[in-house]
């Protein structure tokens, strides 16, 4: 569970969000909209840990996201963003065994059971067909599938 408590972020003098208070639970798919500038992608970064608030807290299963490695975060926690680069033409499947790198560590050659585990996840959200397709070459909503 992801719980966002009186949650404030500042930049210089000015507000970005004050005293969000958010919970996310277990399974939960979560969307956050509003209008430019408000604040959705800073209070995401402030989730991931990247940005720290500037008071509240945000926790994650109990325990302060700002106490917790980058890699703790990306076990607990997914983050698709509208748009991102594809510089490179790795395989579908390639780029998911990156995301196994919480598990495995940041240079190691996953195993059989990453691949196994990967091999899983692509087949959960339809993507099997394209697996050894570069994703380069993939669409925007099957960009965020993957």
């Amino acid at each position: 569970m992801i719980t966002v408590s009186k949650a404030t972020f500042s930049y210089g003098n000015g507000n970005v969000f004050e005293n969000i208070n958010l919970d996310i639970n277990k399974g939960e798919i979560f969307c956050l909209f509003g209008p430019n500038g408000c604040g959705k992608s800073t209070l995401i970064q402030c989730i991931l840990g990247i940005l720290r608030l500037s008071s509240g807290s945000i926790s994650l299963r109990g325990r302060d996201v700002s106490t917790l490695k980058p890699q703790e975060i990306a076990r607990e926690v997914a983050y698709i963003p509208q748009m991102h680069e594809k510089p490179f033409p790795y395989k579908v499947i390639d780029i998911v065994l990156m995301g196994r790198a919480a598990y495995t560590g940041l240079f190691s050659i996953p195993s059989a059971e990453d691949r196994r585990i990967a091999e899983e996840v692509i087949e959960m959200v339809g993507l099997t067909q394209f697996s050894n397709r570069p994703y380069t070459q993939l669409s925007g909503g099957e960009t965020q599938l993957v």
